[in-house]
């Protein structure tokens, strides 16, 4: 008896640059339900050479010119019989859903939020904004244009980030980032929740920590 051919569903991809798109990619390489291909703004998007990328297609960068990427994409959509767009970065997002009207009209099929719900998911002050009105339990955060490093260590205790973390592989050592005439890095350590000890201070030149430094910070700790 004959079998039936079933069609794959094909996905396109949009943006392969991010780690996202490759994860798609490698999750669903054992599903011969869907049928994946890649769309990008740059020639060698690291997704266009994965094996299990059925296509690549290379898109106008929308930052110069909308109404050619829109065109191209619409284009490429309908060119290669794709069933579904899927919008992977941030900003590839904002794009389909902004033009929302345009591509369902055209035909086009995708899994984006409406702009104005996308709007507050991408602005973490309105998000915050929107979760204390619908009384959604969220962790405690701070505004930086109303708070101050200072501000919080007094009523917390102790820095997060951005204004400081704790140092990896270093028990009890944090470090806090100063910006004066340059960049600069405060090694420092908590005794108590209100007693800070300084151990070190330097301006920073490399993206690592100098080992000397932590070496230094270390030391004090102990001799404190």
């Amino acid at each position: 008896m004959g079998g039936y051919l079933i069609r794959k569903t094909k996905v396109l991809l949009l943006g392969g640059w991010q780690d996202s798109a490759l994860t798609i990619l490698k999750h669903f390489k054992n599903n011969s339900q869907y049928q994946f291909y890649v769309g990008d703004r740059w020639e060698y998007s690291v997704s266009r050479f994965s094996r299990y990328c059925n296509g690549f297609i290379l898109l106008p960068n929308f930052a110069e010119d909308e109404k050619a990427y829109l065109k191209e994409l619409i284009k490429s959509y309908k060119d290669n019989k794709i069933d579904v767009l899927l919008p992977i970065p941030q900003d590839e997002m904002v794009f389909v859903s902004r033009n929302k009207e345009r591509l369902l009209k055209e035909g086009l099929k995708f899994l984006v939020p409406d702009y104005d719900l996308l709007e507050i998911a991408i602005d973490k002050y309105k998000l915050g904004e929107h979760l204390l009105k619908h009384s959604i339990p969220y962790p405690q955060t701070y505004c930086l244009a109303n708070y101050t490093g200072q501000e919080i260590l007094e009523k917390e205790g102790r820095l997060e980030e951005p204004f400081g973390k704790k140092l990896s592989g270093m028990a009890r050592i944090f470090e806090i980032r100063v910006k004066h005439e340059g960049q600069w890095r405060v090694l420092y350590a908590y005794l108590y929740k209100d007693s800070i000890v300084v151990l070190a201070a330097f301006a920073k030149k490399t993206q690592k920590t100098p080992s000397a430094e932590l070496r230094k910070a270390k030391k004090r700790l102990l001799d404190y």
